[in-house]
C-alpha cells in the first residue's frame, strides 16, 4: 500500500507540475489533468495530506483558470458606506 501511495503521490505531483508549466498557455489538456487529479484524490484521500502548500496553490490556480470561478473575491472598500457609530449609540436611521 505504501509503494502504491508513493506512486500515486508522484503521479499527482507530476500532473500538478505539468499544469503549472502550462498555465501561461491555453492548454487543452488542463481539464484532463484536473479530472485525473480529482479522481485520484477521491479514491486515495490520504494523498491530500501529502501534497505541499505549493502543490495545492498550483492546483487551486489551475482550477480557477479552468472554471473561471474565484473562491474568495477581493475586498472592496466603499467610500459612500454608512459611517460607523460608537457602540451603545444609535442613529436616526435605526429608529
Amino acid at each position: 500500500m505504501a509503494l502504491d501511495s508513493n506512486y500515486l503521490q508522484l503521479e499527482v505531483q507530476g500532473r500538478i507540475q505539468q499544469m503549472a508549466d502550462k498555465m501561461l498557455e491555453q492548454d487543452p489538456l488542463l481539464p484532463v489533468h484536473l479530472g485525473a487529479i480529482h479522481s485520484t484524490l477521491i479514491q486515495h484521500e490520504e494523498l491530500v495530506h501529502l501534497l505541499s502548500d505549493d502543490d495545492i496553490t498550483k492546483l487551486v490556480a489551475a482550477q480557477i483558470k479552468h472554471s473561471g470561478v474565484q473562491l474568495v473575491k477581493e475586498a472592496v472598500t466603499r467610500k459612500t458606506g454608512p459611517k460607523s457609530v460608537p457602540r451603545g449609540q444609535s442613529i436616526a436611521d435605526d429608529l
